[in-house]
């Protein structure tokens, strides 16, 4: 076992805000998250894994978004690693 240092985003208010109006209409059903994930991952109340985070950046692009704000937050874990 070795340890390593995971990063991840919290919550993405402030982007989501940058989207162009009427382009946020069922933005949440293109992300992999339900609906009630979708608000939670949003609102920063659970972690965004580095996979989903690329993922909703791509997302993000599709529908305009100012793509310099950014996340809300981040946060970084040390996490241990089988090796």
């Amino acid at each position: 076992w070795s340890s390593d240092v995971c990063s991840s985003d919290l919550g993405f208010q402030r982007i989501y805000s940058t989207i162009p109006a009427g382009r946020t209409h069922y933005f949440y059903s293109r992300t992999p998250y339900a609906r009630r994930r979708f608000y939670k991952a949003k609102n920063g109340e659970i972690a965004i894994d580095p996979d989903m985070q690329q993922h909703l950046i791509s997302i993000f692009r599709e529908h305009g978004a100012d793509m310099n704000i950014g996340f809300d937050s981040y946060e970084e874990k040390v996490v241990l690693v089988e090796k």
